[in-house]
């Protein structure tokens, strides 16, 4: 991807660069500091850097500071173990480039939490807003929200927040603006009941069995004759806004943002150059990006059922979230990749001449393999890593992005 080669070739100047149409100012501030590495390291520093932006959303929620969004601390905690291991995450599982995810979600926790009680915690929320703002579009629908809770809250803390987002949201409002068009194909290709099967398919069930189920479950006559789909979203929303009717604010408010969100994926999405986009969201792994916040709000709402007070509501949650059982075994292998030599061409590169031009496999391609290495397979049988090789496609070392030793 771009943000090793625009680091080394634009350097701080490559901040300002929008992708797909706003700027990203995370994958791209790991891209200047590998600079100060061998480009062998570059692998490690995205897969570390992608790790710890994934697990920092979990981590802040288990912390004290969520304390008065969610009083349950046993249902919190648990909450934060599952969403550490949530199926049908693969596509922003250690992956730097769709870490922007992992940084909004970390945002929105950081509006509902309590004030920080030091210099340290202010400096935190400060620059997790900021970073926030100003990686990805989310910023534009974090910012009423924090604009509103300024408004009840009446506290200088969450002035200072919404302020943030608010100024954020006007420069990616901008960039978005300037860039219009940038993001390819806008055809849909789809309807009503279309959208109905993305949904089941790819929020509700792959919240819950995972990606790796879905492919029998789609083979299913029920679900040819659209009878499952239609009655899993059913279901689905029922469960969700009785949630939201009985619940606190801060779930409502994680419903609206996510629902927010999931419409404007769908409304703009880009998971091909060309064609229609929706019937590709059917295809099990396409997309994940796109479900990560509707299915978080899935799992707070079952979860808020499953710590209510009636015994039908507990049912109601827990039953759904039995499930998990299924889903998070099944996704939580993840395929070897398949080696591209990225080191043996990093080190051609570094003992290249100025001047001369070296076609260096993408960092990012890199990055992937190295997390799939690193992560493994957690004792998969030989026979399924054979199989989820197969599934993956042709190897990865098929991209190359050009990198050129600047002369002096």
């Amino acid at each position: 991807w771009v943000w090793f080669p625009d680091g080394y070739e634009y350097g701080l100047a490559s901040l300002a660069r929008p992708v797909a149409g706003y700027l990203q100012t995370a994958p791209r501030l790991v891209g200047l500091l590998a600079q100060a590495f061998p480009l062998a390291w570059a692998p490690a520093i995205f897969a570390l850097a992608a790790l710890v932006i994934q697990v920092l959303p979990p981590l802040f929620l288990a912390s004290s500071r969520m304390a008065a969004a969610w009083p349950d601390t046993r249902g919190r905690l648990l909450f934060a173990l599952v969403w550490l291991v949530l199926p049908n995450t693969r596509e922003i599982y250690v992956n730097l480039t769709n870490a922007q995810w992992h940084i909004a979600a970390l945002g929105f926790l950081v509006l509902l939490s309590r004030a920080p009680a030091t210099a340290a915690g202010r400096g935190f929320d400060t620059a997790a807003l900021a970073v926030c703002g100003l990686s990805g579009p989310f910023c534009i629908v974090l910012a009423p929200v924090a604009a509103w809770l300024a408004v009840v809250q009446r506290t200088r803390t969450a002035l200072w927040r919404a302020g943030l987002l608010c100024a954020a949201a006007a420069v990616q409002a901008g960039v978005v603006v300037a860039t219009v068009g940038e993001r390819g194909a806008t055809d849909l290709g789809g309807g009503p009941r279309m959208l109905a099967r993305i949904v089941a398919q790819q929020v509700m069930a792959g919240a819950l069995v995972g990606e790796h189920a879905m492919p029998d479950m789609v083979d299913l006559p029920l679900w040819q004759t659209n009878v499952l789909p239609l009655g899993i979203a059913a279901v689905g929303l029922v469960l969700a806004g009785l949630a939201v009717w009985h619940g606190r604010q801060p779930l409502r408010l994680l419903v609206l943002v996510a629902a927010l969100l999931f419409a404007a994926a769908l409304a703009r999405p880009v998971v091909a150059l060309t064609g229609a986009q929706w019937p590709l969201l059917q295809v099990p792994g396409v997309g994940q990006r796109y479900y990560y916040a509707p299915m978080l709000a899935l799992m707070a709402a079952l979860f808020t059922l499953a710590g209510g007070r009636s015994l039908g509501r507990r049912a109601a949650g827990c039953i759904p979230l039995l499930l998990l059982a299924v889903g998070i075994p099944g996704d939580f292998a993840l395929a070897p990749r398949v080696p591209t030599g990225f080191a043996a061409q990093a080190k051609a590169f570094g003992g290249a001449r100025d001047g001369l031009a070296l076609p260096v496999q993408s960092v990012l391609r890199a990055v992937s393999n190295a997390a799939g290495q690193a992560v493994g397979l957690l004792g998969l049988p030989p026979a399924r890593r054979a199989a989820w090789a197969r599934a993956s496609g042709p190897p990865l070392a098929t991209t190359w992005l050009p990198l050129a030793k600047a002369p002096p």
